[in-house]
């Protein structure tokens, strides 16, 4: 019998989210995720996430932010689920501040992955 997880993240920009993936080494599909209560169905916007052809996990967008589903009884990735959101989180995090910064006119100057594995990044803009 399968469970499937569901874990709510702080991810909500779908274009920074889908570079992640790509940094990350994942394929993706976007797809329509049919929900439905007493009221109404509706259709909701979901990514399938795969490696070499299998699918590993979906984010699902909940209005508010992508929600992470996996059926981790049966997930054989290799990777505990939590270590695999922190590493999405991360990049998504790093992914955020590099597109805001070079909005803001900043261009990357350094960045150094440190022991405890964050990412020092050094950034610079000119007046």
């Amino acid at each position: 019998m399968s469970h499937f997880s569901c874990i709510k993240t702080c991810i909500i920009n779908k274009t920074v989210l889908k570079r992640t993936l790509i940094d990350l080494g994942f394929d993706y599909e976007d797809i329509q995720v049919q929900t439905q209560n007493k009221l109404y169905l509706k259709y909701v916007m979901s990514i399938k996430v795969k490696k070499n052809n299998i699918n590993l996990f979906e984010l699902i967008w909940n209005g508010v932010e992508f929600l992470f589903v996996a059926d981790l009884q049966l997930w054989k990735y290799g990777t505990p689920y939590e270590q695999l959101l922190e590493r999405i989180t991360q990049r998504y995090s790093y992914n955020s501040i590099i597109e805001e910064s070079i909005k803001q006119g900043f261009i990357r100057i350094n960045e150094e992955k440190l022991k405890d594995g964050s990412i020092k990044l050094l950034l610079q803009r000119w007046h």
